[in-house]
């Protein structure tokens, strides 16, 4: 995605997490039988962002690590 700061990243992740939690919430309220089943999609849903999130990060912090903005540790 491009993204230049970790301050991106984290407002990209909060986000994305915002609307996951609103959907869930909506299609709960809508449909209270089938909570276990939204549950599991919502579950699947962070566990997708979530390491998206982290592949983001890495991919930052490896370019700044190229560009030596980062100091080996």
């Amino acid at each position: 995605m491009g993204f230049k700061s970790e301050e991106e990243i984290e407002e990209w992740y909060l986000t994305e997490k915002q609307g996951l939690e609103d959907e869930f919430m909506k299609k709960i309220n809508k449909d209270k039988g089938n909570i276990p089943k939204h549950r599991e999609r919502f579950d699947a849903d962070m566990k997708r962002l979530i390491a998206r999130y982290e592949a983001e990060h890495f991919k930052l912090m490896d370019a700044n690590k190229k560009k030596g903005v980062l100091k080996e540790e």
